[in-house]
């Protein structure tokens, strides 16, 4: 698996692949798409959402743990805070959840990508 199997518009395609290419610098990306910067690292991080709810991280991917047709609902922490005691952090998140916040946002990108005309910036001396 890859981010990019996680993106689910060719607009998170595209900016995903210009990301990529510019060493995931979201500047040189925005530079090269015409758009904010913060639109680039906003995008990212909806892909990134949707790959973690279904169990993938650059890191580690669980998802080559879990068997077709059942799903990653949450994660476990083993951590300790500045007294020293030590516990287990759960985490629980519905992908039904994740996969609507995930859809709202890729249609507001659409939504402005499409209907917005891209403002450029002019060019200062």
């Amino acid at each position: 698996m890859n981010l990019i199997d996680y993106a689910k518009t060719d607009r998170q395609r595209e900016v995903l692949k210009s990301w990529e290419e510019h060493n995931r610098n979201s500047v040189k990306a925005s530079g090269d798409l015409g758009i904010s910067s913060s639109t680039v690292r906003e995008i990212i991080n909806t892909i990134k959402s949707r790959a973690a709810a279904a169990g993938f991280s650059e890191n580690w991917d669980a998802t080559r743990h879990v068997p077709p047709g059942e799903h990653v609902i949450g994660r476990s922490i083993y951590t300790e805070d500045d007294e020293g005691n030590k516990a287990w952090l759960k985490t629980k998140r519905s992908i039904l959840q994740a996969e609507r916040e995930q859809a709202l946002k890729a249609f507001v990108e659409e939504i402005k990508t499409t209907l917005v005309p891209a403002v450029k910036k002019p060019k200062t001396k």
